[in-house]
């Protein structure tokens, strides 16, 4: 069993307890700046930025921003899908999906300092992404649900187990 990868040069301890997605789609007119300072304040210990909808001008501001906001805390910032964002503002990271931006083609872009993430559903996803070094799994989905369309089978908590075991 091999051990969670912390990039070269990153910070010695991550703190992978809480990550607060900050959706800005599902924060629905919310403040998402706000809600990222309350997610710190309340105990959230990585913070992962997305977007499906915004244009990249605007995407950008917003995680800028953002980077601003954390810049004095412990708390890294993960860009969802979009390696253009996370080099622009100098982001902590990218979590990336199985359509996104394959694995060795965003560690040539980012460099071994930065966090890359992979959503996985299956195992064989699974053990691809720990080949091509990732440094996490995000993996599900767990349970059914709405609020997303065009998903993979439920993994359920076997599935789970089974990937955790494996990886």
């Amino acid at each position: 069993m091999r051990k969670l990868v912390i990039p070269n040069g990153f910070r010695s301890r991550i703190d992978w307890r809480l990550c607060f997605i900050a959706d800005i789609e599902a924060l629905a007119g919310m403040d998402v700046l706000q809600m990222i300072g309350e997610a710190v304040a309340g105990g959230a210990t990585i913070i992962q930025m997305r977007t499906k909808k915004r244009d990249t001008r605007e995407f950008l501001e917003l995680v800028i921003k953002a980077t601003e906001l954390l810049r004095n805390s412990k708390v890294p910032l993960i860009i969802n899908d979009r390696v253009d964002i996370a080099l622009a503002c100098d982001a902590d990271g990218v979590h990336l999906g199985q359509t996104d931006m394959p694995l060795p083609y965003a560690r040539r872009l980012l460099g071994k300092k930065k966090i890359i993430g992979i959503s996985v559903s299956t195992l064989d996803e699974a053990r691809a992404a720990e080949n091509e070094r990732a440094n996490y799994l995000g993996v599900g989905p767990v349970f059914p649900t709405s609020s997303k369309m065009d998903l993979p089978p439920v993994v359920g908590l076997e599935g789970v187990r089974e990937i955790r075991a494996t990886t």
